[in-house]
């Protein structure tokens, strides 16, 4: 492997480079394809979070949940969940790709 003297990039490469700017370590956390956020366009408040458990009898229900950090993975549950409680994970696949629009991705 060739390596540019002093580590500096060579032409036509590039580096892709992430700011830490919060931390949080033991915490509650889901991925973010569990959580789904509703917005009230006629409030104007904050779009509110929720998840799906499975209950233990094996049925679902939609709880709202705080969210704390997030980043483009996972969400910190700071209320509304518990350890050890199983969360439904967004699995559905779109209806039809050449119909589907193109999601930008939030950075959080």
């Amino acid at each position: 492997m060739f390596r540019a003297p002093r580590g500096e990039l060579m032409m036509s490469m590039s580096a892709q480079v992430f700011f830490v700017q919060a931390a949080a370590k033991n915490v509650l956390i889901v991925p973010n394809t569990a959580v789904r956020t509703v917005e009230d366009a006629t409030t104007g408040r904050p779009p509110k979070a929720q998840v799906t458990v499975v209950t233990p009898s094996g049925a679902t229900e939609t709880r709202a949940v705080q969210l704390g950090l997030r980043n483009r993975i996972s969400a910190e549950i700071v209320s509304g969940l518990k350890e050890g409680e199983n969360v439904v994970v967004d699995t559905a696949p779109a209806a039809d790709t050449s119909q589907s629009r193109m999601r930008m991705l939030r950075m959080y």
